[in-house]
């Protein structure tokens, strides 16, 4: 038995977008959606579900975080340890020589 998982289709503006180049805006600049910003075609999603589907987009849509400060580089941890993927695979064909 498969799950059969809800599909999401984005709702088409009703009105198109004014070009912000030539037309000023005429009123605030965060207007609230009138409709849903998205709709399901398919399944029927658990409200759990739909809270996680929004959280995500919500977040997506948000945009970078904010820059970490110079407190956040005093703390870094760096290794110590030599990274082998930094280092040459072959060095010679004498260098076994100095390993001895």
């Amino acid at each position: 038995m498969s799950i059969q998982r809800p599909a999401l289709v984005p709702v088409p503006d009703p009105v198109p977008a004014p070009d912000p180049v030539s037309e000023p805006a005429a009123g605030p600049v965060c207007e609230p959606a009138a409709g849903p910003l998205f709709r399901i075609e398919r399944g029927c999603p658990s409200p759990e579900e739909l809270a996680a589907l929004t959280a995500v987009l919500m977040a997506v849509t948000a945009g970078p975080g904010v820059a970490p400060d110079d407190t956040a580089r005093k703390h870094q941890v760096v290794a110590l340890w030599r990274r082998p993927e930094r280092v040459t695979g072959f060095d010679g064909p004498r260098t076994w020589r100095a390993a001895a």
